[in-house]
């Protein structure tokens, strides 16, 4: 099961190299996959299991700063999983201001482009 998440994820491998992901702390766990990610929102534990007989997965993330803050999500489609971790991991709600100010976009104006 932990070779099939692997591949899964890696569907979206961009995404999922933005994470952080310590290659050190991927296990293969029962029923599952556990490893350990440094994002720009949480740092923590990700582990995912799949709940036999439902056909979908669980995913757990325990934050390293305090182990009580368990979030989880029961029941995921495995063609969520990816955006389901990227949302609890990544995604901020100034992500899009973030993105624009260090990566900013120049505009061509087409006007202008046709006079040189």
């Amino acid at each position: 099961m932990a070779k099939y998440i692997i591949d899964v994820l890696n569907t979206q491998h961009d995404v999922v190299q933005s994470w952080g992901i310590d290659p050190k702390s991927v296990k293969t766990i029962k029923d599952g996959l556990q490893f350990h990610i440094e994002g720009s929102k949480f740092t923590g534990t990700v582990t995912i299991t799949y709940m036999v007989g439902l056909d979908l997965f669980k995913v757990e993330t325990v934050s390293d700063t305090d182990r009580k803050d368990v979030i989880a999500h029961e029941r995921v489609y495995i063609d969520h999983l990816v955006r389901i971790i990227d949302e609890s991991e990544e995604m901020t709600p100034d992500d899009e201001e973030r993105v624009k100010s260090q990566f900013p976009v120049i505009i061509i104006d087409s006007d202008q482009s046709d006079k040189s």
